[in-house]
């Protein structure tokens, strides 16, 4: 089974993070063998009154200092209409709280397509690729292909393998979905998630960290090549609850 442990992670600066790299790369589980939904769009599942609950866990830097807040948002299907090419389009509130004392608070939403071809998210007027089928071990896409971002490769990984999640909740059978990442001696920019047959998105972790460059160290801020942090971004979530129960 697939589970994130010390000796798979990359210990972050502040000891406050383990950023668990290795999570969807361990291969001691067996693959499962395609069934008959091999398009693999249960991955994905989608209907109005869907809920899906995370906690988050997000780290801010800034000239190497790490700040550290804890939140959760919840992903509610509203409703289903037919988009302006005819479409399946779900539009998904999502609601934010301090924690599961706090009342849940709109703060924004975006709209979901479903194809037989791919699943299409679009946040802020930002279309992106999350899915493409059918879900095959090591496929790879562009998620950017209707944006105007830079391209990149999504791939598929250890389809139908099991998952332990570092909250310690265990998924028999998932896919992992990992951007390639771009790493170099000033920036670190990487991004993967996790989803559960039948469930959809159980996992989701980003990375963006820009490192000491040249204009830096003529500022007599850092030295190149110290991993000094400038400034970056780590988020990590983690489902808790889905629904409807």
């Amino acid at each position: 089974m697939r589970h994130f442990t010390l000796n798979q992670t990359i210990v972050a600066v502040s000891t406050a993070l383990v950023f668990a790299l290795g999570g969807c790369r361990d291969e001691r589980d067996p693959i499962l063998p395609p069934g008959p939904e091999a398009a693999g769009r249960e991955y994905f599942p989608l209907a109005v009154g869907h809920f899906w609950e995370y906690d988050v866990e997000e780290h801010h830097w800034g000239f190497n200092r790490d700040s550290v807040i804890h939140f959760q948002f919840r992903e509610r299907v509203d409703t289903v209409y037919p988009g302006a090419t005819g479409e399946t389009t779900y539009h998904i509130v999502r609601s934010r709280r301090a924690d599961s004392l706090s009342t849940w608070r709109e703060d924004s939403a975006r709209d979901v397509v479903v194809t037989l071809e791919l699943i299409r998210r679009t946040i802020a007027n930002v279309p992106t690729i999350e899915l493409l089928f059918p879900v095959a071990e090591g496929k790879g896409w562009n998620p950017n292909l209707f944006n105007a971002a830079d391209s990149t490769t999504r791939t598929y990984g250890q389809v139908g393998a099991a998952l332990l999640l570092p909250s310690g909740r265990r998924f028999d059978r998932t896919l992992c979905v990992v951007d390639v990442p771009q790493l170099s001696a000033v920036q670190r920019r990487e991004q993967e998630a996790a989803y559960a047959w039948n469930i959809g998105c159980v996992y989701r972790r980003r990375r963006l960290l820009d490192y000491c460059n040249q204009s830096d160290v003529n500022q007599g801020l850092c030295q190149l090549g110290s991993g000094y942090i400038v400034r970056g971004f780590e988020r990590e979530e983690q489902l808790r609850a889905w629904g409807p129960r």
